[in-house]
């Protein structure tokens, strides 16, 4: 899975959570961002967040669209309904 930093030539596999890099832009008012960021606990929620994105690549890595078609017919409900049930991250979502 490649992750498109905006140009073709920038290119990235993602394989881990250090391939995913969030950096931010304090040149003005540092202290009030960092004040910012540590309040509301920033950079620990990214973490978070790249550790989800990072499961929802492996999935899509494990299960082709090929795949949910297949599953779809054996089990006989919509792709779209296998796609959510499969590509949910912590389950904290609820499927009909």
């Amino acid at each position: 899975m490649l992750f498109n930093t905006g140009s073709k030539s920038n290119l990235n596999p993602i394989n881990n959570l250090d391939d995913i890099l969030i950096n931010f832009d304090m040149s003005a008012n540092q202290e009030d961002y960092e004040l910012f960021l540590n309040i509301f606990k920033v950079h620990s929620r990214y973490v978070l967040h790249k550790r989800e994105a990072l499961e929802l690549i492996s999935k899509k890595k494990r299960y082709s669209d090929a795949h949910i078609r297949d599953i779809a017919k054996i089990v006989k409900i919509g792709e779209d309904k296998i796609k959510r049930r499969r590509f949910l991250v912590n389950s904290y979502l609820k499927v009909n």
